[in-house]
C-alpha cells in the first residue's frame, strides 16, 4: 500500500473554506467571551 501526503489541488478550497470557517468560529468566541467579560467587570 502506498502512502501519500500529496493534497488534491481541485480540493484546495474545500481545505480553506474550512480553514477560514474554524478561525471565523474562533475569533467570534474570543470577541464573545471579551464582550461577557468587559459586562460583568
Amino acid at each position: 500500500m502506498e502512502t501519500s501526503n500529496i493534497i488534491d489541488l481541485a480540493r484546495r478550497e474545500e481545505l480553506t473554506d474550512a480553514l477560514t470557517d474554524l478561525l471565523r468560529t474562533g475569533a467570534q468566541q474570543l470577541i464573545a467571551t471579551a464582550v461577557e467579560a468587559e459586562f460583568a467587570g
